[in-house]
């Protein structure tokens, strides 16, 4: 339940639609500590651009199905994105995944990877670096650019053991956005639809708040996107349990990918 305090600023007075009852529990994080074989197996996975959702690497498997981060369009167009934007010899912030997945595709770009996580994480791979939250907020080094997969429309609903916060995504955005350099280019994805909360699971960010998500950065190119997404509402596409743009798949968030370019330093 949100606490009664919370609610209207959670709602932006009213005008986001708020829904109970989805995901209370957190993170299903098996790993505390990404080994060198591990992330090296993620680079392989990323290099055989497998979009399926299975892969093989030297007798080793992975099954996307079974990871919470588990967009395979979203996925596709990052592809896309990195090839048309590429990130080789760049320093690169990823806001943190349950496995080494969009770090492996960095990493496999030839970028090197700072990694933020509210755990600690230990990295064995040399091109792969870990930093906790509050770490990362008191750190000066400023990035060439940001991938946030699937990651900030979480933050301030404490499903991850993180504070209650009606505007924790957003402060989350100020923070990557002023750990860039100007001109750095940040890849996000995020859900899309009408503006509302599915509680506690993430928000879904529409034409009132997305704005204020990226706010400090332009939009370069989006893919994946239509305006009209913005009219899908995916609470009600979940309860009659069917996804509009991935199908097959039912439920889950319709998440395209922009590619932002960090254009309003006095903003953040």
């Amino acid at each position: 339940m949100i606490p009664e305090e919370l609610l209207n600023r959670y709602s932006m007075d009213g005008t986001v639609q708020i829904h109970e009852g989805y995901i209370s529990k957190g993170s299903k994080r098996t790993h505390y500590k990404y080994s060198y074989e591990m992330v090296e197996n993620f680079i392989a996975l990323a290099r055989n651009k497998n979009r399926d959702g299975k892969s093989a690497v030297d007798g080793w498997s992975y099954d996307r199905s079974k990871s919470s981060n588990y967009y395979p369009e979203t996925d596709r167009w990052l592809f896309e994105a990195l090839q048309k934007y590429p990130i080789d010899q760049k320093e690169i912030l990823i806001i943190g995944s349950e496995d080494p997945y969009y770090e492996g595709i960095a990493i496999n770009a030839g970028a090197r990877v700072t990694m933020v996580e509210y755990k600690v994480v230990v990295s064995e791979h040399p091109k792969l670096a870990t930093i906790t939250v509050n770490d990362f907020e008191k750190d000066v080094k400023l990035f060439d650019g940001a991938i946030s997969i699937s990651s900030v429309e979480h933050s301030g609903l404490g499903r991850y053991g993180d504070p209650l916060d009606p505007d924790g995504d957003l402060d989350a955005m100020r923070t990557l956005c002023a750990k860039l350099k100007e001109g750095s280019l940040c890849y996000l994805a995020v859900p899309i639809g009408v503006d509302e909360i599915l509680w506690n699971a993430h928000r879904v960010y529409g034409r009132k708040r997305f704005p204020l998500l990226i706010e400090g950065f332009e939009i370069i190119e989006s893919f994946g996107f239509q305006e009209s997404d913005f009219e899908v509402d995916e609470h009600v596409k979940r309860l009659k349990g069917g996804h509009p743009h991935r199908l097959g798949v039912s439920g889950g968030a319709h998440q395209p990918l922009f590619v932002l370019r960090k254009s309003r330093p006095d903003v953040c």
